[in-house]
């Protein structure tokens, strides 16, 4: 079996646009919602955090559930420009969200893309 790759925005981005994070409490400003159905298939999922503010952050990311072990911890510090928050984590289906939150709205926001992998015969 093998694999056909696309380059995609993430869902809820709006033409490849930084997404806001307008959310303070879990599950969070919704990032993305992978689209899978096969079961092979599957996202590779990029992101990056970048601070809107002069005062350094945290930003939460949950990875596909709100439960403690699901969530992703990143210090956003002024002037560094991008941070890493997601490598290319993969995630499955379409139940499994990426939401973000952080300590006050507005202050953080979220860029990427998906490489979806999805099963060929």
């Amino acid at each position: 079996m093998a694999l056909t790759y696309s380059r995609q925005l993430l869902s809820n981005s709006t033409n490849g646009r930084p997404i806001s994070v307008d959310s303070t409490s879990s599950p969070g400003q919704s990032i993305h919602t992978p689209q899978t159905t096969g079961t092979s298939d599957r996202e590779e999922v990029y992101l990056y955090a970048h601070l809107l503010a002069t005062t350094d952050k945290r930003v939460i990311i949950h990875w596909g559930g709100t439960a403690t072990a699901d969530e992703i911890r990143q210090d956003i510090v002024d002037g560094d420009g991008l941070h890493v928050v997601s490598p290319g984590l993969t995630l499955t289906g379409t139940a499994a969200t990426i939401g973000a939150y952080c300590t006050a709205t507005g202050l953080i926001a979220i860029s990427g893309w998906v490489n979806r992998a999805s099963a060929t015969v």
